[in-house]
């Protein structure tokens, strides 16, 4: 392993653990998170870099997806009490 894939993957393993802090931090709080298909970030080193990162944009999307989606539900459920 090169010292730029070592650097990269350290990173990596940085942001995951404080993702799944701030998860915990929202889960105990008895927030919904909408989730996505991986981990919510993009990589990049300069301004624009992070719209190169395939992987990182389509999980934006689906990121951008499920929130729309659990939005659209809360505010039909929020609808249907308010009338009901």
């Amino acid at each position: 392993m090169s010292y730029n894939e070592f650097q990269s993957a350290f990173k990596v393993k940085i942001i995951e653990e404080h993702f799944d802090a701030i998860n915990h931090f929202f889960l105990i709080s008895q927030m919904i998170i909408p989730a996505s298909s991986y981990w919510n970030i993009g990589l990049g080193r300069k301004k624009g870099d992070v719209e190169g990162d395939e992987e990182g944009m389509k999980t934006m999307e689906d990121l951008e997806k499920n929130g729309l989606a659990y939005q659209k539900a809360e505010s039909l459920r929020f609808t249907l009490l308010l009338f009901h």
